[in-house]
């Protein structure tokens, strides 16, 4: 939390970036953004201050107030990475992964990590409702079961706002910015990218394939494929962490006695 002055006073502590919202203020905030994007500076203010903190900005300089207090907060420096929504009410109830992904096991993840860069490419909704439908599994499911995938996408896409989907969708761009940064090795940047730094369809396709070898090359023989599929994502990239970095110090090694 950081503390900001208005008019020379200082108010109530502010959230530094979306972990800290809490799940009213985060869904509010998004709910402006599906709304109107335009005045979203004005309107989200009030989610932090109270109105009498409100009142003694001068009308005039709301916005600017809101823009100058978005600067500070710097809301992207860092990523979501806590479910601020653990549990969803739609029909049937929904219970979501844990923070960071941490509850997720390897082959959940890979069929999230396409869904997330499908959408990411096309902006086709129907990959961001698979991808949703991957991190929220039925309240009586005990476990990830990718069959009822489809079933649950389309509960969605019908009854579930735009607001959560926004949200769900931040928090896996979170967690996943997190695994990039803790497992370098593993997550090393595409060269198969357009101009904008966007990854192609291809580099997808090509992406998907590397974490499946990776399911193949973890198990000691090629029936065991279905065990890492339901190994802890955690420790999947932790092995594959180590194992690259060993091979790139063997590499090193064999290039000096060259």
């Amino acid at each position: 939390m950081i503390r900001i002055k208005i008019n020379g006073v200082a108010v109530q502590p502010i959230p530094e970036n979306f972990n800290e919202f809490t799940p009213e203020q985060l869904f509010d905030y998004f709910k402006i953004l599906q709304v109107d994007s335009s005045n979203i500076a004005a309107n989200w203010l009030k989610y932090f201050l109270n109105d009498e903190q409100i009142q003694k900005i001068p009308s005039g300089k709301l916005a600017d107030t809101a823009l100058e207090v978005q600067r500070i907060l710097k809301l992207t420096s860092k990523p979501l990475t806590f479910n601020k929504f653990q549990s969803i009410e739609l029909s049937k109830k929904l219970i979501g992964a844990k923070d960071y992904l941490r509850d997720v096991s390897f082959g959940r993840f890979v069929e999230a990590d396409e869904q997330f860069w499908l959408y990411t490419k096309t902006k086709n909704s129907k990959h961001l409702h698979r991808l949703i439908a991957v991190l929220y599994l039925y309240a009586t499911e005990r476990s990830y079961n990718n069959i009822t995938v489809t079933e649950r996408a389309e509960l969605i896409a019908t009854e579930m706002d735009l607001a959560h989907q926004a949200i769900i969708f931040e928090f896996y761009n979170g967690c996943r910015d997190f695994l990039s940064k803790r497992f370098d090795l593993v997550f090393p940047k595409s060269s198969d990218s357009s101009a904008k730094g966007e990854l192609t369809l291809k580099a997808i396709k090509k992406m998907k394939e590397a974490f499946n070898t990776v399911m193949i090359d973890f198990a000691k023989t090629p029936d065991r494929k279905p065990d890492i599929y339901n190994t802890n994502l955690f420790t999947v990239l932790e092995f594959v962490q180590r194992n690259i970095q060993k091979n790139n110090e063997l590499k090193e090694l064999y290039a000096q006695k060259k």
